[in-house]
């Protein structure tokens, strides 16, 4: 058979030239790939939660008035035996202060120093349902920034906190069932209550400075009780924490983020402190508006401890059957 084609016109002879063209092309390209980088990409953190950097500052709040918390009643004779010592003293407890009114006994302690970074700055040790007169209260030194802390933070615990309204209660013979319930809005809300008011007591403050202290403790509180509802409520995540306290120019993103660990780990545990304490206030508005003149600080005092650790809606309830 005779080949028509022309051989300049045979591709077939060139076919092992173009496959090695090919080859080499594809490899240079794969070369170029591999060795391509990005340079000079700018990154920007200015909203990452480790560069928030604010001023700690009082910054006022648009609200109701609050009702400044009076001093609380006044207190028994207190045989004075608790010596306040340096921070750096390597020493477990105190010496026992004794209520000669009813012979409740109380010692201060200090939690362990393995301790300290896990606990709270204090908390007292509710004692036997038989037993009142002793008590036990705990101090966290490492928490303790300085006497005034101190002094507020046995005010909470101790007394006319925790240890009074506890031994108060207990001194009245309620029906021992009453034992088994809890209600932390009215415990931690009277204890609050007792530190806010032991602002107005403390020796070594002027009127201006205790009501500047004790309106700037009550406004944090208030933020950490708005935290914990917006945390565990509105889900809001650690950078909607950040950015909510950085609207009131409190603390730092360090300081911000152990906060949030602190509500995670408690859900609701700043909402009995805060709004218990506000509706103790509450409570006083009302009672001071039915006796008008005749008002007794005392006498709501009693009135409400009286009626004993119950939902709000009870002590408001009771608290007036002593009233003729």
């Amino acid at each position: 058979m005779e080949v028509k084609k022309s051989p300049k016109a045979d591709l077939e002879g060139k076919k092992s030239t173009w496959l090695l063209i090919g080859y080499v092309v594809v490899l240079a390209f794969m070369f170029v790939a591999f060795e391509w980088t990005q340079r000079d990409v700018k990154i920007d953190t200015s909203q990452a939660v480790a560069d928030v950097v604010f001023e700690e500052e009082i910054i006022p709040i648009t609200e109701t008035p609050e009702q400044a918390a009076p001093p609380p009643p006044e207190a028994p004779k207190v045989a004075e035996l608790l010596e306040i010592v340096d921070d750096k003293a390597d020493i477990e407890e105190t010496t026992t202060i004794i209520n000669e009114d009813n012979q409740a006994r109380v010692e201060v302690k200090y939690v362990p120093k393995a301790m300290e970074a896990h606990l709270s700055p204090a908390f007292y040790m509710i004692p036997a349902l038989d037993d009142t007169e002793e008590n036990v209260i705990y101090v966290n030194q490492a928490q303790m920034g300085n006497k005034l802390t101190l002094y507020t933070t046995l005010a909470h615990e101790g007394y006319p906190g925790h240890l009074y309204q506890t031994v108060y209660y207990a001194s009245t013979k309620p029906d021992p069932l009453r034992s088994i319930f809890n209600f932390g809005g009215y415990v931690e809300g009277w204890a609050t209550y007792a530190e806010m008011g032991s602002y107005y007591l403390a020796d070594s403050l002027t009127r201006e400075q205790a009501v500047l202290l004790q309106k700037n403790s009550s406004i944090l509180l208030a933020l950490y009780a708005l935290a914990d509802m917006g945390i565990h409520y509105d889900g809001w995540n650690r950078m909607d924490t950040v950015k909510f306290f950085k609207e009131y120019g409190v603390g730092s993103a360090e300081i911000v983020n152990q906060i949030y660990d602190l509500i995670i780990g408690s859900p609701g545990n700043y909402l009995k402190y805060y709004i218990g304490y506000v509706e103790f206030l509450e409570l006083k508005k009302k009672w001071v508006e039915k006796k008008g003149e005749d008002f007794s600080q005392k006498e709501f005092h009693k009135a409400v401890l009286d009626v004993g650790p119950a939902p709000f809606e009870l002590v408001e309830k009771y608290m007036w059957q002593g009233e003729k």
